[in-house]
């Protein structure tokens, strides 16, 4: 029987079952710093060390996302998130989490194979965003 990968790479689960934020992703953290103990998580699926840890890119409020490449997949842990941010289920007809984030944004991580996840093009939309609200905040589009 053949494999079949629940989720993308570059997808983001919103885990209520993570104690920690652990990121694979380079481009969804940001201010790397090391941490000269760091942690080792174990899962079901395993464990894994981390000892480089920086700020959410998605979510700015979370100032300790941990970061490793060999991590399976992007998770932001729900207990945290909800320590940050306003976090509504709505379980009636779209089946959703909305994490209300910063500037009006919504965050929706909406169920793929029974997870809670943002998807991979949401993830790289966001990213692409907030990339160009930020040169355009630095005044680099628009000489003065």
């Amino acid at each position: 029987m053949a494999h079949v990968a629940l989720l993308d790479p570059g997808d983001v689960l919103l885990d209520n079952c993570s104690s920690v934020s652990i990121c694979r992703n380079k481009e969804l953290v940001k201010d790397l710093k090391m941490d000269n103990r760091g942690i080792h998580v174990l899962t079901n699926g395993g464990s894994i060390h981390c000892d480089v840890y920086g700020s959410s890119t998605l979510l700015p409020k979370l100032t300790k996302v941990w970061f490793n490449e060999e991590s399976m997949v992007n998770i932001l842990s729900l207990s945290e998130v909800k320590k940050k941010y306003r976090v509504k289920m709505d379980s009636n007809g779209k089946d959703v989490f909305i994490v209300f984030a910063e500037n009006g944004k919504q965050l929706k991580f909406r169920e793929k194979n029974g997870l809670y996840v943002l998807s991979k093009d949401k993830v790289e939309r966001i990213l692409l965003t907030n990339f160009f609200n930020g040169r355009r905040e630095q005044g680099q589009f628009f000489p003065r």
